[in-house]
């Protein structure tokens, strides 16, 4: 079977030398490699040249991701198997055999290799296993010794994109990755998790090993932890069914709650709302594509999409927390931070009552919600407002105690109570009122500072849609005015046609006319013999005179 090698550049001028001599050096001989280059600002673009004509070379103008990269390489691609190669690698003797041994089984759709570290010795990839929980996921063996304990061909839910090979009719059939993971995380299990449901065996095939230098090809840790929950995020809206969607949703509650790291709580908050602004798609996808989870009904949409708000607006508070000093900001984002909690410690998010309508005559849920950003706006405008009044209540002041109302005695009982005030609870509940005061105004300035981008965003879509009025009530003017043209012109034609049948007409009437004069003349001239009477020449003037009067004063006009 014929290969096609994509390998996906991107700022690997370190990697890319030691990668495509390795896959050159291959024993299996019936393959093409090309090199996809994501918009390098460095000499990738010139080392691989050096390669031509033995690879060949596509250049995007811009960064398409990993999966928008790598489906360029996939259009382009001619093999009957098709093998996505990351940048930095080094393939080791036998990879490429191994690989299309494995796929001579017909049940078999995708083959995953065997990663070792840099060292050749150690273990970074021998398998995958996921959490289905909170779908994080972890790598088989990983920083273990290579001993052979995982030399047995498997099959997996998942292998990794780092180096993995499938069948060009799956390609045919599914079409690309989901270029919606920008720039990278989860594409490859989502394709996987496609390709199972088409019942083909996503297989890890230890034969096939190559070294993974595992660089950081994504922004700083905020960005990594951003892009992260945003796409295992989506993946798990794409194809939980409901009852692991409520699980994983529980789990989230729990996360969020015990967070500590300011970068992992805007991570999250931009994931879930992230999640609310794409959930109508998703869910219209799910109703129509079989590889996806099943479909949801209208009813869970909805509890969904309320449960992605309140976990957004628990992970706002988690920031505002770590703004005013509660938790640590500095706590580092990890993939492996989360345990799974015991089920009796999970902290559920309470689901929103039924919708109280019949599911049959509720829409399908194809487009975002129109009004979703002036609700938010208006809701979190509102919570800023009642924020703002409770300042005046919970403002620590040095107002006296009260006085007492009752005679004789009542000066002194108003001594004692603002001794027992001063004494036993004033230093107890002055702290708790300036640290709630504290809160609240931390709180407010988050509020005021989201409502303001809302405000904005609103703004911007408003000038948009004008923008687009205006230039729609252009359009329908110069289309008018181009019908009103074509009208003058073809009326125009018509004219002119008319007045040139009617000038045919009359010369053709001029015509008959002087062949009927002819025909006289030429019946006299034969009668005569050639000589003609007076009054035979008289009719021939009179007739030759009456056709030049006829051809001046009625030219042909044009």
């Amino acid at each position: 079977m014929f290969c096609t090698i994509i390998i996906l550049a991107w700022n690997g001028e370190k990697y890319l030398q030691a990668c495509l001599e390795a896959v050159l050096s291959q024993a299996y001989s019936a393959f093409e490699v090309i090199v996809v280059d994501n918009a390098s600002t460095d000499t990738s673009v010139s080392i691989v040249q050096s390669f031509l004509p033995r690879v060949r070379l596509i250049q995007n103008e811009t960064n398409l991701g990993y999966a928008g990269g790598n489906n360029v390489g996939l259009q382009a691609a001619k093999g009957d198997i098709l093998v996505l190669l990351n940048q930095d690698t080094v393939v080791q003797p036998g990879w490429l055999t191994a690989i299309v041994d494995t796929l001579a089984d017909e049940t078999i759709g995708i083959v995953g290799c065997k990663g070792l570290y840099p060292d050749g010795k150690t273990i970074q990839h021998a398998g995958t296993k996921i959490r289905f929980e909170d779908a994080y996921t972890e790598h088989i063996g990983v920083n273990e010794l290579d001993q052979g304990q995982y030399d047995q061909a498997l099959d997996m839910l998942y292998v990794t994109g780092a180096a993995f090979a499938l069948r060009r009719q799956i390609f045919e059939k599914l079409g690309g990755l989901d270029e919606a993971y920008y720039p990278a995380y989860y594409e490859e299990m989502d394709y996987c998790w496609r390709v199972s449901r088409l019942k083909f065996r996503i297989v890890y095939q230890p034969k096939a090993v190559f070294w993974h230098y595992e660089t950081a090809s994504l922004p700083d840790e905020e960005g990594r932890a951003i892009i992260f929950h945003r796409s295992r995020l989506r993946f798990v809206l794409r194809h939980w069914d409901w009852a692991a969607l409520d699980k994983f949703l529980k789990v989230e509650a729990h996360s969020v709650a015990i967070l500590g790291g300011l970068n992992d709580a805007i991570a999250r908050a931009q994931a879930y709302f992230y999640g609310l602004m794409h959930l109508a798609k998703i869910v219209g996808q799910r109703r129509h594509d079989p590889t996806l989870g099943h479909s949801l009904t209208s009813n869970q949409a909805y509890q969904l999409a309320t449960t992605l708000q309140a976990l957004r607006q628990q992970a706002l508070v988690a920031i505002a927390r770590v703004v005013a000093g509660q938790s640590d900001p500095v706590t580092p984002f990890r993939m492996d931070q989360l345990e799974t909690p015991p089920e009796e410690n999970w902290l559920p998010i309470e689901a929103p009552p039924p919708l109280p309508l019949d599911e049959a005559s509720l829409p399908e849920l194809e487009e975002p919600f129109s009004d979703l950003l002036s609700d938010l706006n208006q809701a979190f405008a509102d919570l800023s407002v009642q924020l703002a009044n409770a300042q005046t209540y919970l403002k620590p002041n040095e107002n006296p105690a009260p006085v007492s109302p009752a005679p004789i005695l009542g000066w002194w009982v108003t001594r004692v109570r603002a001794v027992w005030l001063a004494v036993m609870v004033r230093p107890y509940l002055v702290p708790l009122l300036q640290y709630q005061w504290q809160y609240n105004a931390h709180l407010q300035a988050i509020l005021a500072n989201i409502t303001y981008k809302l405000a904005q965003q609103n703004l911007v879509f408003t000038k948009f849609w004008e923008m687009q009025s205006t230039y729609w009530e252009v359009q329908q003017k110069r289309w008018e005015a181009q019908q009103r043209q074509q009208q003058r012109l073809w009326e125009a034609q018509q004219q002119q046609l008319q007045r040139r049948w009617e000038a045919q007409q009359r010369l053709w009437e001029i015509q008959q006319r002087h062949w009927e004069t002819q025909g006289k003349l030429w019946a006299g001239h034969h009668k005569q013999l050639g000589v003609l009477s007076t009054s035979d020449v008289m009719l021939y003037d009179t007739v030759q005179a009456e056709l030049k009067r006829l051809f001046e004063t009625e030219p042909l006009k044009e």
